[in-house]
């Protein structure tokens, strides 16, 4: 799901996979509870292939999330053959857009400004419930007045980006690749492997498990990036690193 505020509209993907060996035809409703219908169409999914449904669906008055009203809604999708329900999936999202124009950063087209806390999650505040997860990043906003959190140092428990789209944090999450002294090409051996390496990590533990997450506005690419001084300017990874990083950010 994917919020374009300014202009009332939700970019909306449905992807269906069949792992049979036969073409499937099949019914696939998707609708946002407390909302309205996304899709409704039977499509034919080629055998052992895949069939993207897209759809860009008017929603002017959708209502907001917002740090001061973080509504979510619920997504539902239920793929039919016949009367069989094949398969049903849950999720939920946002209706937000958060921009950056120069120096200034926009959530719904307001300008905002990001309170930060950067720290590490660790095995003490990790074995928490949701709920506790939740009133742990409450304290953050109400007392504290933080607005925005960092979770640093490694792709951290999904359940604290499910709690901070709840509470109405905004969240920064951090890759587990660290780039100081190009030490992620060291252990990958090559630009071409390094490359593939980042992005696969960078697409699935961030990207693709975070993109439904409305609180989610940053995902950081690398972590204690070089240059740390200005001779790492002179070392030819960090032209190979430029370019790795600019193929995974054209991709994302």
């Amino acid at each position: 799901a994917d919020p374009k505020v300014s202009a009332g509209v939700l970019q909306y993907t449905v992807v269906l996979r069949n792992n049979s060996a036969k073409a499937a035809r099949v019914h696939v409703k998707s609708e946002a509870l407390k909302g309205k219908l996304l899709v409704s169409e039977t499509v034919t999914i080629p055998a052992r292939g895949m069939k993207k449904i897209q759809k860009a669906v008017a929603w002017p008055d959708a209502r907001l999330w917002d740090t001061d009203d973080p509504y979510l809604y619920t997504l539902k999708t239920i793929v039919r053959q016949g009367a069989k329900v094949l398969d049903t999936h849950r999720d939920t999202f946002g209706f937000r857009e958060f921009t950056i124009n120069g120096h200034g950063t926009y959530l719904n087209g307001r300008k905002i400004h990001l309170f930060n806390q950067s720290g590490h999650t660790s095995p003490d505040s990790d074995w928490m419930t949701l709920k506790q997860k939740v009133e742990y990043l409450r304290i953050f906003k109400e007392k504290v007045h933080v607005n925005h959190m960092r979770l640093h140092a490694k792709p951290q428990h999904k359940e604290w980006v499910i709690a901070a789209d709840r509470v109405g944090m905004l969240v920064t999450t951090e890759t587990g690749l660290w780039t100081t002294g190009f030490h992620s090409f060291d252990w990958a051996g090559s630009e071409r492997a390094c490359t593939q390496n980042v992005r696969n990590h960078f697409m699935e533990a961030l990207v693709r498990r975070d993109r439904n997450n409305p609180s989610v506005i940053l995902w950081s690419l690398s972590n204690e990036m070089s240059p740390i001084t200005p001779f790492d300017l002179e070392n030819p990874k960090m032209a190979a690193m430029t370019r790795a990083f600019r193929k995974i950010l054209a991709e994302t």
